[in-house]
Order: C-alpha cells, then sequence, then structure tokens
C-alpha cells in the first residue's frame, strides 16, 4: 500500500492506494499515546501536544483542587481555553462544582455523579460537568476503593458511559496526574493525548501504563529522535 500525507480539518490523514483494486481513499492511522510534561493553562503548551496528534473529540479530566487555593483558577482557566479551540469534542470535568461559578459553566447541561465505596459510610458523590446531551444526572456507584484513590475507577466508567461511535478517536486530560485517564484510554481502545505540568507526575504516569499494559514508553526528544525508557526499574 503507497501513501502520502495530506491533512483535513481536525484529523491528520494518509491519502492510501489499495494494492489489489487501485481504489483510494483517505484514513486516519493509528498514533500512539502521548503525554506532555506542560501547563494546561498556557496556550502555547495546548497547541504543541494538539499539533502533535489528530483533534481529540472527547475531553476528560479531573483537576486538582484544594480548598481556597489558586488551582481552582487554573482549572477554569483551562475550561476555558480548552472549550474555546474544542468546541465540537465532548468534554467531560471532573470536580466542575468548584469551580463553575468561576468557569462560567452552564448549569442546564449534564452533570454526571459518581457515588464511591470508599471506607467512609458518608462519602459525597463526585461530579463532573458534561456536554453530553441531556439534562441528566447519570449515579453509579463504585467498587469497594479506598479513600482517595477516586478518579482510578471513574476513568474508565466515565469514557464507558459516552458513545464509541462518535468518540472513539483522540481523549484528552490536561491535568493528567498519574495516568488515570491514560489508562481508562487505552482500556477502551482510544488513543491519549495529556498534558501534567508536574514531572513527578509524568513519571508514575509512564510507570502504571509500563505495569499495566506491558509497554515501555518512549521519550521524545525536541529533535525528534525517541529513547525507550524503562520506567519500572
Amino acid at each position: 500500500m503507497e501513501s502520502d500525507k495530506s491533512q483535513v480539518t481536525g484529523k491528520k490523514t494518509v491519502c492510501c492506494t489499495c494494492e489489489h483494486c487501485g481504489h483510494s481513499f483517505e484514513a486516519v492511522p493509528k498514533q500512539g499515546h502521548r503525554l506532555m510534561c506542560g501547563d494546561a493553562t498556557n496556550p502555547d503548551h495546548v497547541d504543541q501536544l494538539l499539533a502533535a496528534t489528530n483533534e481529540p473529540d472527547l475531553i476528560h479530566t479531573a483537576p486538582p483542587i484544594t480548598p481556597d487555593g489558586d488551582d481552582v483558577y487554573a482549572a477554569a482557566d483551562a475550561y476555558r481555553l480548552l472549550t474555546a479551540l474544542l468546541p465540537e469534542a465532548l468534554h467531560i470535568w471532573w470536580r466542575a462544582n468548584h469551580y463553575a461559578a468561576a468557569a462560567g459553566l452552564d448549569d442546564m447541561r449534564c452533570w454526571l455523579a459518581w457515588t464511591p465505596k470508599t471506607r467512609g459510610d458518608n462519602d459525597e458523590a463526585v461530579l463532573a460537568w458534561t456536554t453530553h446531551d441531556g439534562r441528566i444526572r447519570t449515579t453509579s456507584t463504585g467498587k469497594d476503593t479506598p479513600a482517595g484513590t477516586w478518579p482510578e475507577p471513574i476513568a474508565e466508567w466515565a469514557l464507558d458511559t459516552v458513545d464509541r461511535d462518535r468518540f472513539r478517536s483522540v481523549v484528552l486530560d490536561p491535568f493528567a496526574r498519574t495516568g488515570w485517564t491514560l489508562l481508562a484510554a487505552h482500556a477502551t481502545g482510544r488513543t491519549f493525548a495529556g498534558l501534567e505540568r508536574d514531572p513527578a507526575h509524568v513519571d508514575t504516569a509512564c510507570r502504571r501504563f509500563q505495569q499495566a499494559t506491558g509497554i515501555r514508553p518512549e521519550r521524545l526528544h525536541p529533535d525528534g529522535g525517541r529513547e525507550p525508557v524503562d520506567f519500572t526499574t
């Protein structure tokens, strides 16, 4: 099969010719996951990540939130930036009830609710604001999960709740942390693209991915070179 590169809006495609019948067609090549150490509120970092991947059709994230912390405004800034850049994508923003006012969220959209089974008996549901069709609240009860680890099960659950036929390509997590969405994207057959500003979290995400999949990540250098890295040692 011979090919030459072309580009259409949103998707980087390859023009292909069937070696059997000679029919020409365009296809979106399979891409690997990509995790970049960068800031989700920095337009240059976001543009750099998006330039290296097909346009995401699903944004799934759980920004870190601390009481009275500046991270509330970081989450709001990232939300405004990404909804402006990717207005047609499906957005799922966990903990959005903490930064709804700062981000100017539309209260009439759909809210997802995750009710975890943790060590306590009075745990409140974790909320996500989403552009998913419908003004409904979907509630799910999680598995027995230690307190503080709620992003682990909800990432895969949330990606399973959306229409895979419509949102099957690239999932973007602007606050990748230690790889919750990365593992969920891999488990649901999607390509992952993520930003994380803490280098230690990037290393942890790569190590967890390698341990879960047996796939050794590659470090990309500015000159385009690739270096396989064993994050488990």
